[in-house]
Order: C-alpha cells, then structure tokens, then sequence
C-alpha cells in the first residue's frame, strides 16, 4: 500500500458504510493505529456482537485505548505508513494462522512507542458460515504446528495444512486433500 492511512480487512469480512469514515476520523485525530470490533453470523441467523473483547465471554478482559495491543486482532485493524515502516510491517515468517501475525504486529507497534486506539463502534461483519474455518475451535484443540525462525515459534500455514490431512479433519462437508 502506499497511502497514508492503511486498513487491514479479513477475509469473509465486510465493511460497514461508516467503517473507513470512523477510521478515517480517529488517524486525524492523531492515533498511528486502531482496531474495531466485529459482529459475526453463521449463516442461518442474524449477525450478533462476537467479539470477546466486547461481551467478555470466554475469560478474555476488554481492552482499553492503552491496553488495545494485548489483542490486535486483525479482522480489522488500521495504521498509518509511518507506523508499519517504523517497525518493518509485519513479520512474514508467521504465515498467518490462529491471528498471531496480527498479535504480534501490535505489540511491536506499542514498544515502538505509537498511540494505538480501540474503539469497538466500528465495526465489520464477519461470515463465520460454511467458508469459515474455525482454527480456535477445531483444529488448534491439541496445539498448534508451528515452525522455529528468528529464535522463535510461529504459527505456519502449510504446517497447519499437513495438521489437518494428518488429523482426517473434516471442514463443512468437504474433508481436506
């Protein structure tokens, strides 16, 4: 990306009308990086706040406007240019499995020092139906695979592939070849 103010969406994730205008709003009024919240539907009913940092469900405590990097998910997250090449974007090595790439990200963002925000007004649908496969739920229940690079674990994709033909993980009606 090359603008000044970058927003990360996930897959099977869809905006708001107002979601780039709110994330708009907070980059002017001098935050390097936001996160918002998600409302979420498998499908067959209405979307509904999912977001644990919002319901407090499952053990997870709400973050605060200082505490947001403790939980960057990045359904949707937004920095600005100087903030990603401040600390070298993300780091590639995690391959995006179970979030952790997102995690990591904002931690680095705090210890560089940016003003971070979270503001669980803006929010986004998430389309947990059929397309959705849940890592959290199903196939991290016995850990996670993971690859060691820059002396450290990180979460691998491909591994997470071989995990789930090992395991005969069947997702939806379709198993995994």
């Amino acid at each position: 990306s090359k603008g000044e103010w970058i927003i990360s969406i996930d897959d099977l994730t869809f905006l708001q009308p107002d979601t780039i205008e709110k994330h708009w709003n907070l980059y002017n009024s001098g935050f390097d990086a936001v996160a918002g919240s998600y409302l979420s539907s498998s499908g067959d009913e209405e979307f509904v706040m999912d977001d644990t940092r919002v319901t407090n469900e499952g053990g997870v405590i709400s973050p605060t406007d200082l505490t947001i990097w403790t939980s960057w998910w990045g359904l949707h997250t937004a920095f600005s240019r100087k903030a990603y090449l401040t600390i070298n974007g993300y780091d590639e090595t995690f391959d995006g499995v179970y979030g952790m790439e997102d995690i990591d990200f904002g931690h680095r963002l705090k210890m560089a020092g940016c003003t971070m925000a979270w503001e669980p007004s803006i929010l986004v649908l998430c389309d947990k139906g059929p397309s959705h496969n849940d890592t959290h739920s199903t196939l991290l229940k016995e850990g996670a695979p993971t690859s060691w690079a820059r002396g450290g674990l990180k979460w691998r994709n491909d591994k997470l592939i071989d995990y789930c033909r090992a395991m005969n993980v069947v997702r939806g009606k379709r198993r995994i070849t």
